[in-house]
């Protein structure tokens, strides 16, 4: 019997032109909620760099203190630095969700063409105070998963596929970054530290299609033993996702067309109701005057149940509002009404907004949130 004929992919990268990052969870499972992933477009480059230790010499010497042996211990890799540079157009959510910096968000409604909640800035960690994006639903800090696509640029003659891809299992990067602005120029670069990640892979699902399509980005991985290592590269006929063109690099930040998919990962439900209370002639609000917030906590699981309930809401004053625990399939959960006094400002503002979030562990002990904006007109 003859034996298949064994091709030697020739391998060239060159000209980075997409890049899929996934939030890890606690264990460094993939995780592909909406808040969870996204595709990068316009990265302008990455370096890879070993951080090795310096070699060495043992000299063994007899005992009149001549050398007798001598033996020369090679320098180690102990491990890798990670520099990517990100373009001028900075989508807010990816920093968020790399674990660089924390984001502005508008929960006051200022800006007339944004809608309240809207993420429109970042803002450094303070020293010490580093952890996982303020949308993340997991209490720990896994940093992301990681793959960057290139152009394949060996020549046409040889064989050759279109890609390359740099697979990081997971990649921790520091906080906050540097940034180079000037008239001309804009660069933002980010430095991480890959890691292996033993759950980047599941290797008993791979003989289950249905669920190797379901797991995301790691089954990009060619070898079912699975990836042990930092980081790994290869080519491959799989484009960049998110309708990034290799050759010609366009901006997109989505993640509607992530490898393995986005997954809506909402739950625990929120809803408010407001109830007034205003003295106005016409009844329009007058300061002093209140609005009552009453707060529905629903579990949308009819099996597991939902502890360490709180309830946030800073424009309404509510901080750390606990509610009790909810079982599956039981009905809403109501917190009572939170009475908030108008102001001089709201009423010369004609309306308030509030940003209400609610967090829970789910019985996993995982940290799922949700958040409800709501508006209350103060001249009916």
């Amino acid at each position: 019997m003859a034996l298949p004929e064994v091709i030697t992919q020739c391998f060239s990268p060159l000209d980075v032109c997409g890049a899929q990052l996934n939030r890890l969870g606690c264990n460094g499972e993939i995780l592909q909620g909406t808040d969870d992933v996204k595709i990068a477009c316009d990265l302008l480059d990455i370096s890879l760099t070993p951080n090795t230790t310096p070699s060495r010499s043992d000299v063994a010497r007899n005992g009149g203190q001549v050398k007798v042996a001598e033996r020369v211990l090679p320098s180690v890799t102990e491990d890798y630095s990670l520099t990517m540079n990100l373009s001028p157009r900075i989508d807010v959510g990816l920093l968020e969700l790399m674990g660089t910096h924390e984001a502005i968000v508008d929960d006051l409604g200022v800006y007339d063409w944004q809608s309240p909640g809207s993420r429109i800035g970042i803002k450094p960690y303070a020293a010490g105070e580093q952890g996982c994006a303020c949308t993340n639903t997991q209490t720990c800090d896994n940093g992301v998963s990681l793959l960057v696509w290139f152009n394949n640029t060996a020549l046409p003659t040889n064989e050759k596929a279109p890609y390359v891809v740099f697979a990081f299992p997971m990649v921790k990067f520091a906080p906050n970054g540097s940034w180079d602005i000037s008239d001309t120029y804009s660069n933002r670069q980010y430095i991480g530290t890959p890691e292996t990640n033993a759950h980047w892979i599941d290797p008993t699902v791979y003989d289950d299609q249905a669920l190797v399509a379901a797991r995301g980005p790691g089954f990009i991985f060619p070898e079912s033993i699975g990836l042990d290592v930092p980081w790994a590269a290869w080519v491959t006929a799989t484009p960049a996702p998110g309708g990034c063109d290799c050759t010609s690099c366009n901006y997109e930040y989505t993640s509607s067309a992530a490898l393995g998919g986005v997954v809506d990962t909402e739950e625990i439900g929120i809803a408010v109701t407001p109830s007034t209370t205003f003295t106005g002639g016409g009844g329009e609000a007058q300061p002093a005057d209140t609005i009552d917030f009453d707060y529905s906590i629903s579990n949308p699981s009819s099996t597991d149940g939902l502890t360490s309930i709180l309830v946030n809401d800073a424009v309404a004053g509510v901080t750390d509002l606990a509610v009790a625990d909810i079982a599956g399939g039981a009905g809403p959960t109501s917190t009572g009404a939170q009475t908030y006094s108008v102001t001089a400002a709201d009423v010369a503002r004609g309306f308030v907004t509030t940003f209400a979030v609610v967090t829970a562990l789910n019985v996993n002990g995982r940290e799922v949130s949700n958040s409800v904006v709501t508006t209350v007109d103060l001249t009916p």
